[in-house]
């Protein structure tokens, strides 16, 4: 199954390192003729928080943080589900996109503004 999926240029030079190891473009982006192991994602995810400076980043985080910074960013669930590769809205919003503390401080100094407090 062939997917489109929308690349941010912090993730483009893995992309392209891995798509320059791969033996055929049938492969598997990461992995070859299978996916990921477990332990070959967890050392992937090791490497990716090592170079970026990020401490104790697991696959999990990384994406629940990404998707929560693309809602956050642009405030639209539909642009924060594409990105996830939902269909639905619903799955990203209730079990990605989370909200932050200084959102809800944010939230609450507009609506502050809003009552002229």
């Amino acid at each position: 199954m062939r997917r489109d999926v929308a690349i941010s240029q912090i993730t483009r030079p893995y992309i392209e390192e891995a798509a320059a190891q791969a033996a055929s473009r049938h492969h598997f982006l990461f992995g070859g003729v299978q996916p990921l192991s477990y332990t070959q994602h967890r050392q992937l995810m090791r490497r990716i928080s090592k170079q970026m400076d990020i401490k104790g980043i697991t696959g999990y985080t990384f994406r629940h943080t990404i998707i929560t910074d693309v809602y956050e960013e642009t405030h639209d669930a539909n642009i924060a589900a594409a990105v996830a590769g939902h269909s639905k809205t619903t799955i990203t919003m209730n079990r990605y996109a989370h909200a932050r503390r200084d959102s809800a401080v944010r939230g609450i100094k507009a609506l502050d503004e809003a009552y002229n407090l």
